[in-house]
This record gives structure tokens, sequence and C-alpha cells, in this order.
């Protein structure tokens, strides 16, 4: 969770600077902490559902992980690519930093911090 949060919002903060970015300087800019956010923060996700439930579970919550991550990947680029034929590419863009940050933003709040497991076992 500590990974994913700030992850997520510089991945938002990224989008958004490519959106608006009013010289190539600021899209270059937008690119890179687009890229190293989301290179930091693509692979902890499927990590973290495994933390957060028993050993019993991991496979049903790696599955619906994975499920809503392809509807997601599916649905997304159309989308974006409809709310860019409607408003221009730069709204697609930002609603996209938008919904990013929500999440973070959500998952912050609501998601809970993952078990430690050597700790439980030992019981401290």
């Amino acid at each position: 969770k500590a990974i994913i949060v700030p992850s997520w919002l510089l991945t938002g903060v990224g989008l958004g600077l490519l959106a608006v970015a009013p010289q190539y300087s600021f899209y270059l800019l937008g690119a890179g902490i687009y890229g190293l956010a989301a290179g930091i923060g693509t692979p902890v996700p499927a990590a973290y559902v495994t933390e957060v439930v028993d050993e019993a579970s991991q496979g049903q919550a790696l599955g619906l992980f994975r499920t809503f991550n392809d509807i997601g990947l599916i649905i997304g680029p159309a989308l974006m690519g409809w709310i860019g034929d409607q408003a221009g590419m730069s709204a697609g863009v930002l609603v996209n930093a938008g919904l990013v940050v929500a999440v973070a933003a959500i998952f912050f709040f609501v998601a809970p911090n993952p078990i430690k497991k050597e700790a439980a076992s030992t019981g401290t």
C-alpha cells in the first residue's frame, strides 16, 4: 500500500502533464514521471493482493484481480478514445489521470494494510 498509492498519484500527475504540456520539455517531464511511476507501481498490486488474503484464497483473489484488470484494459482505451473524439485527446487523457488519482485516494482510505505473515505466525 505504501508503494501503490504514491506511484498511482505520480502516474496521474504524469498523465496530467502529458495532457496539458504547453511545450515539448513539459511533455518529456510528464512522460518521465509517468514512466517511472507506472514502472514502479504496475507489478506491486498483484503482490498486494496475495498479502491481504489468506493462503487458501490467493488463487481466487489473483484470478478476480486479473479479470478486472483485463476488463479495464479492454474498456479503458475505447472509452478514452471516445472521449478524445468528443472533446479532444487532452480531455481523454485528463479523464484517465483523474480516474487514476481517484482510485488511488479510494484505495488509500478503503484498502486494508497487508497482513504481516511472519508477525502473525509468531504472535508478535
